[in-house]
């Protein structure tokens, strides 16, 4: 059960407790995800014998098998992929926490580090989440690193708030908390 989210516990748990078969739309909203993103767990935990699958398609039900029901742990997690929106959120919530409270600066790793899913954040979610605070002018690195012996050190030089900026799909940054762009990277053609 070490690799399941959050999600996943929530979504086994409701399937657990639920009174009748649930559609994977029905178990998406109850978990605040769309059926796209609970549909490989279900089809996960039917293949691991948990769940039986009852139709097909997108209005196919599934119902937790009865030895199941005794099990207050997901089973074997289901495959995620990459981290689906919410938790992905979750984490750069907890990095752009840990940045905002080390005013006297930060390593990359020190933000893991400080994060309580530590585990679950990958190199390259913190490459990113550190090379969009530099490229949207909320940090500033102040000591540069050495390969092999030292990371190089950032400072937060715009707090905005408590929520961390958002980079949207047209590379732009969004702060939530003044409600605005704040980046808009320029067009080279």
């Amino acid at each position: 059960m070490t690799g399941a989210t959050n999600t996943q516990m929530r979504a086994w748990a409701l399937l657990r407790d639920a009174p009748a078969p649930m559609v994977g739309s029905e178990l998406g909203r109850g978990v605040g995800r769309a059926a796209a993103t609970v549909q490989p767990w279900l089809v996960e935990w039917t293949r691991q014998g948990h769940l039986l699958q009852i139709g097909t398609g997108p209005r196919a039900t599934f119902e937790m098998k009865g030895p199941a029901r005794r099990l207050r742990q997901t089973p074997d997690p289901a495959p995620t992929g990459e981290l689906d929106c919410a938790d992905n959120a979750e984490i750069i919530q907890h990095l752009w926490n840990a940045a905002r409270a080390m005013r006297s600066g930060w390593t990359a790793d020190n933000l893991r580090s400080h994060s309580p899913l530590a585990a679950q954040i990958t190199d390259e979610t913190l490459r990113g989440f550190v090379n969009l605070l530099q490229r949207s002018g909320y940090a500033k690195r102040i000591a540069r690193g050495h390969p092999g012996r030292r990371a190089d050190l950032y400072r937060l030089i715009r707090d905005t708030g408590p929520l961390p900026p958002q980079e949207r799909r047209v590379r732009l940054t969004y702060d939530p908390n003044l409600r605005e762009v704040t980046h808009l990277p320029e067009v080279t053609s």
